[in-house]
């Protein structure tokens, strides 16, 4: 039986070997050369893939099942991070970028991410047409004997560092007394911080495409390791990226971890506050209120939207958009590709920190003494699809109206279920779009009721 292929909020992503196969990809492939023919775009595709298993071997398919279709295709010569693609995909004036990746994902995953020809996701609109594109049968036999000419494979990653170069003062950085620390994850960021200056450090800068048995997800309950490495080595910056290096991590001289919302409200602070820079800012379903504060401060519009960077990427085609991001990390920033990138965000906050002398605990205090504390926390809960069924069932009956001992004032159901308490408070519920996850989030000012409504609302929904 031909296994149905729905692309989530960033990609297609299965288990390798099982549902993530060299059949699969193909199939995938079709779609997307018949999607390139039928929207008239460039028949031209940029393929890159990370450090994942077989990565080279199913982007060499990619390739293979585009050229045999008679697509030009431009394949990266060694893995790279995912914004690496988006950026050629856009310099090279191709119809579409191809990253094989599974982000974030565990080990066994791999994954099929689409990038558009403006250097971001391609919009929910277009990866609805690639899917209903895609074959349910393929010549796997034509495919296989096609062959792949050294013409094809090039050098994607020396352009994007260049472009880097002349974003970035990156002599500042290197004379400055700052000591960081850099953690790829085992991921495709790997040496791009070494090759750049020569004073940060790469954590674990090598292949392991086990990742030590964790997920390449920079969010503390992975950092463990990381954690006491720091507290033995005493950094003032850590630095970290997810497994296409699309995501940012941050831990500061203390070794706090620094969630995504932090990160977030630290990039606008240092565009608005401190370089005068305009514009709107979008942000994900899930992120903190206290955005939404600062842009009524500042008289910022702010567009909030559905969980997945492509809805930011299509409004930054739109807009005027300062800052885009959401709570898993992604975040894009004005003068940049409308993408999520990890390694261009973390050499804009370790720039602004090493030109201003500043610690990014001073920095946090800043922003706190303007908007106010907070506290945010996720809880990840794997479930079976029976359980997904349930708990989708419990939510959509609109029967939770008490958190604990606080009652539920609004219940807002753009992308999940956020309830929303009193004094500011929410705890909200999302199914995962790309795996058998449900995910519950709480924002609040008292650092104990984070947990404590996640609690509440997960016995509530009975995982």
């Amino acid at each position: 039986m031909t296994t149905k292929i729905k692309f989530g909020t960033d990609g297609w992503r299965a288990v390798i070997a099982k549902d993530f196969t060299v059949e699969s990809v193909i199939r995938i492939s079709e779609g997307v050369a018949q999607y390139l023919k039928c929207e008239k775009l460039p028949l031209k595709v940029v393929i890159g893939y990370d450090c994942r298993f077989n990565g080279g071997l199913f982007s060499s398919y990619v390739a293979k099942t585009l050229q045999l279709q008679g697509i030009q295709v431009v394949v990266s010569k060694q893995f790279v991070t995912t914004p690496m693609v988006s950026f050629a995909a856009q310099e090279l004036n191709c119809g579409l970028g191809v990253v094989i990746t599974a982000s974030h994902n565990p080990p066994e995953y791999n994954g099929y991410k689409l990038k558009s020809r403006f250097g971001g996701p391609l919009i929910e609109e277009e990866i609805r047409k690639v899917e209903q594109l895609i074959p349910d049968s393929i010549d796997f036999e034509a495919v296989d004997q096609e062959d792949l000419n050294a013409e094809v494979f090039a050098d994607i990653a020396t352009p994007y560092l260049n472009q880097i170069k002349k974003k970035f003062n990156l002599e500042a950085i290197v004379a400055s007394p700052i000591k960081a620390v850099f953690n790829p994850m085992f991921g495709s960021g790997q040496g791009i911080f070494k090759s750049l200056l020569s004073n940060v450090e790469e954590y674990k800068s090598y292949q392991n495409p086990l990742f030590e048995g964790i997920s390449p997800e920079p969010i503390m309950k992975n950092l463990k390791d990381f954690q006491l490495y720091l507290q033995q080595n005493q950094f003032d910056l850590a630095m970290l990226v997810d497994g296409d290096a699309d995501r940012i991590g941050l831990m500061d001289g203390m070794c706090n971890y620094i969630t995504s919302h932090h990160i977030m409200l630290i990039l606008l602070w240092i565009l608005v506050k401190y370089k005068k820079l305009s514009g709107e800012v979008a942000t994900g379903f899930s992120s903190t209120d206290k955005i939404r504060l600062f842009c009524e401060k500042e008289n910022i519009p702010l567009t909030v939207v559905p969980i997945g960077f492509k809805h930011i990427s299509n409004l930054m085609q739109q807009k005027d958009i300062l800052m885009g991001g959401e709570e898993s990390g992604g975040i894009s920033v004005k003068g940049h590709i409308p993408e999520r990138d990890g390694i261009y965000n973390n050499l804009l906050i370790l720039e602004f920190l090493a030109q201003n002398n500043l610690s990014v605990h001073e920095l946090l205090g800043e922003i706190e003494s303007y908007l106010g504390k907070f506290y945010y926390n996720r809880l990840d809960l794997k479930i079976t699809e029976n359980q997904k069924q349930k708990v989708l069932a419990k939510l959509q009956e609109n029967s939770i109206t008490q958190i604990g001992n606080y009652k539920v004032v609004k219940v807002e159901t753009l992308d999940g279920f956020k309830f929303r308490l009193a004094e500011g408070e929410w705890v909200m519920a999302r199914l995962s779009g790309t795996e058998p996850l449900v995910r519950i989030y709480c924002e609040s000012e008292k650092e104990e009721n984070v947990d404590l409504h996640i609690s509440h609302l997960k016995q509530q929904l009975g995982v």
